[in-house]
Parts: C-alpha cells; structure tokens; sequence
C-alpha cells in the first residue's frame, strides 16, 4: 500500500510532466500551423488597431527559414533569435507546401537585422514595380485609384495590452506636451 509522501510526491511528478507535454504540444502547434500576434501600432488603421489580435496561418504561404520562430520570454531572460534555432537553413529559400501571396492579403514578416515583427498588407507582388508619387500609390506605373471609405474616428485614449496612446501626425498635443 501507497504511502501519503508517495501518493503527494508522484501527483507533483505528474503534473510537471503535464505541464511540459502541454507546452510542448502549444510550441509544436505555434510554431507550424497558427500564430497569435497583437497589433503595437496604428499603421494600419482603420482595419487593423492598436491592441487587435490575429491569429497568423502559417501554412498560407509553405515554410522555409523564415517560418522558424524567434522566441522571447523577457521575464525569465529568455531571447532565442530565429537564426539561432534555424540558421543552418539560411540562405535556402525554397518553399515547402508554397503557395503565392495575394495583393491585399495581410502578412507577418520579421525584419532582417532587428528580427522585430511586422504586420502589413500586401500591395505589390513579384515582378511589380511600387512607387508612392504625391502620396499616391502606383503599381507598375499606374495609379491606384482610391475610393472614400466614410470617417475614421479614433479617441484619444489607452489602447492595447501596453496601454498606448494613438500616435497621429496632426492630432493634438498629449497630456504633459509642449
């Protein structure tokens, strides 16, 4: 017959077991099917917000380098660069399971030298030539035409998980300016 230490002492092994096998199954799944990421800013407003969260398809366009994930856990000093975990893949990019973007389509790309994400709409595709001419934009020498999408209203308020407030060119001076 068991023992109470026994019985405390394998029900404290089998829950550090559970708890490594349920992150293990949560990083496996992130890292090739799904991927939540919250908006840090306003550069696509008004679709996207400040504090919005996608989750990104990470089969949409097939995996290559740039599929592996960076992973961050400030907290506990954590900060594995992507590169460090799939560096020996580097320099290939040919794609498993690829298939090609759409203009309009919105895609999570890190950036090449601070591995910051980015989350932006897709405007141009391989082969077009992209050029923003008065704050127009043009693609392949034709202007894109633009059509009147009704007002976009935004309180200046708190927004997302690191409670920012919107940043806007022309909109006033916050709480504490000049």
């Amino acid at each position: 017959m068991a023992k109470q230490g026994e019985k405390k002492g394998n029900a404290i092994v089998e829950t550090i077991k559970t708890i490594v096998y349920a992150l293990l199954i949560a990083g496996v799944f992130r890292t090739l099917f799904f991927q939540p990421f919250w908006i840090p800013s306003g550069s696509m407003k008004p679709t996207l917000l400040i504090g919005d969260f996608l989750f990104v398809n990470k089969m949409a366009y097939g995996y290559s380098y740039a599929s592996c994930p960076s992973i961050r856990i400030p907290a506990i000093g954590i900060d594995l660069p992507a590169e460090t975990l799939c560096g020996f893949l580097k320099g290939d990019n040919d794609r498993i399971l690829g298939n090609d973007p759409e203009r309009g389509d919105v895609a999570v790309f890190r950036h090449p030298v601070t591995g910051a994400d980015f989350i932006k709409r897709i405007v141009g595709l391989p082969g077009d030539r992209i050029q923003m001419k008065a704050g127009v934009l043009h693609i392949n020498g034709e202007a894109v035409e633009l059509t009147p999408d009704g007002t976009f209203t935004e309180v200046a308020a708190l927004q997302g998980p690191q409670r920012l407030r919107p940043r806007c060119e022309n909109g006033p001076v916050g709480q504490g300016g000049a």
